[in-house]
């Protein structure tokens, strides 16, 4: 019946079953009525001894809950999901672990021809685009769901030469890719006839598929903001300051997920960059911020190729990128390079806010891999950032000077944790009484020094080491 219900597409009646049959086979094991069911997971031991109908079970709830949208019910089934290298797979790009699950794609595509599908999901995931379109044109294996990729790959890629209408009218990347060409090449008419396609295709995905929750919502929206987008920017007379204020505040609306956002601001790099080039840097520079935030990097490398110019906001942009793709060290160095060339004497907005968001990711990248003193980081980086906005900008609320505040706050709270508990620490009170013992070793020795003029040496050695002590401890308790 979970079967049933889980093809005719009714979810959450597949769920509902499945979870009556788990409870049903929890309690005719007597595993229900034991103490084990206060300590032990239901689903780990039907799936330990239930044999292959707890597996196929095991399946139906995997799918309903990605159905559905409910990501956190899907992961936790998906840590049982250990009988199938599919189910595996599954499991690993829902956790986003895509080189993982390509690895495990590649080393059983020689004997499991079906892996190819989970092999697809993980190179579309990583935006190995050019890989992607390559295998798929030598795959043997054919559906709509390489297809769908195929066009896909063609219209990121810009390979028009790919586009063959009659195929690509069965799919909404076809229509994308379609519709792309088109306003590319100024052609209005057949920018609206793919954007009638397309929003054919849409319709036709919700009354085939249906909306149960509202995770089903985002990428019907993704799909109509993508194509609305394509008829309104691939007219140049369009694109106009107006027209980009009212895209961005678009896309401050709240996404479940950066990957419903990323087609469309893709699809926008690509038509400015024909079509409205005194827009292009701005908008590839919050693209790369938003994408670099949200964990999507290759994004960010894939988008370096829209940047008319390399200014100061876009080398620093480069650097963060570096930073979170794993290369610290190289990121540092940018960002100390690009400091040095800064001019600190140009008081425009512009350059003060470059000056001090540069200071702000170089303390806490220092801070974060310990390449320096805390409080170096703190008086020669964070603060000075703080200093900087405060004196150059007239709105004191600005989204920089509070991240800028919070750095110099969470820094200086780790600082004072830090001091207070080696103040209280074993240690500290040996150093103490080794000071001590070094005072009165110091003072017996000043005394002696009039009959033995060779203790004399010893005398200043023990004076010095007591005077550093002391002062080290008052510095330990200033802090």
């Amino acid at each position: 019946l979970a079967a049933a219900a889980l093809t005719t597409g009714d979810n959450f009646l597949a769920l509902n079953l499945a979870s009556i049959w788990c409870h049903q086979q929890s309690l005719a094991s007597g595993w229900g009525t034991s103490e084990e069911a206060f300590t032990d997971n239901m689903m780990g031991e039907i799936v330990a001894s239930g044999g292959r109908e707890a597996t196929r079970l095991l399946d139906i709830m995997f799918t309903a809950s990605q159905n559905i949208g409910d990501k956190d019910r899907a992961m936790g089934l998906g840590r049982f999901m250990i009988h199938d290298p599919r189910s595996r797979i599954s499991n690993l790009l829902l956790e986003g672990k895509m080189e993982l699950a390509a690895s495990l794609c590649d080393s059983g595509l020689s004997s499991r021809a079906v892996l190819s599908s989970g092999l697809v999901s993980s190179l579309h995931s990583m935006g190995l685009h050019h890989t992607l379109a390559s295998y798929i044109q030598s795959a043997e294996v054919s559906n709509d769901q390489f297809r769908e990729y195929q066009q896909e790959c063609s219209w990121r890629l810009e390979a028009w030469d790919q586009l063959f209408p009659e195929e690509a009218t069965k799919t909404f990347s076809g229509c994308i890719l379609g519709g792309l060409e088109s306003g590319l090449r100024s052609q209005t008419e057949g920018l609206s006839s793919w954007y009638k396609a397309g929003l054919s295709i849409v319709r036709s995905d919700i009354e085939r598929l249906g909306i149960e929750s509202s995770s089903g919502v985002y990428p019907v929206l993704s799909k109509l903001r993508q194509l609305s987008e394509l008829v309104r920017l691939g007219d140049k007379d369009n694109i106009n300051s107006e027209t980009m204020e009212a895209l961005q505040e678009r896309d401050n609306l709240p996404c479940s997920d950066f990957k419903y956002y990323e087609p469309i601001l893709t699809q926008r790099l690509m038509l400015l960059s024909r079509n409205g080039k005194q827009f292009l840097d701005d908008m590839t520079l919050k693209t790369s911020k938003r994408a670099r935030e949200a964990g999507h990097i290759w994004v960010c490398n894939r988008i370096q190729k829209f940047y008319t110019s390399v200014e100061p906001s876009v080398r620093l942009e480069e650097a963060n990128v570096i930073f979170c793709q794993g290369q610290k060290e190289a990121g540092i160095l940018l960002a100390k390079k690009l400091l040095t060339e800064l001019d600190e004497n140009n008081k425009s907005q512009k350059n003060c806010k470059i000056l001090a968001q540069s200071n702000l990711s170089l303390g806490n990248w220092l801070y974060e891999q310990k390449s320096e003193a805390n409080l170096k980081i703190l008086e020669k980086y964070l603060l000075k950032s703080v200093s900087i906005l405060k004196e150059n900008l007239k709105d004191s609320t600005d989204e920089d000077l509070i991240d800028a505040y919070l750095a110099v706050a969470s820094l200086t709270d780790k600082l004072y944790i830090q001091t207070r508990d080696f103040l209280n620490s074993s240690q500290f009170k040996e150093r103490n009484e080794a000071m001590e013992r070094n005072k009165k070793e110091a003072s017996i020795l000043t005394k002696a020094v009039n009959k033995e003029k060779d203790l004399n040496l010893p005398r200043v050695i023990k004076e010095r080491f007591c005077r550093l002590d002391s002062t080290e401890a008052e510095d330990y308790k200033k802090q």
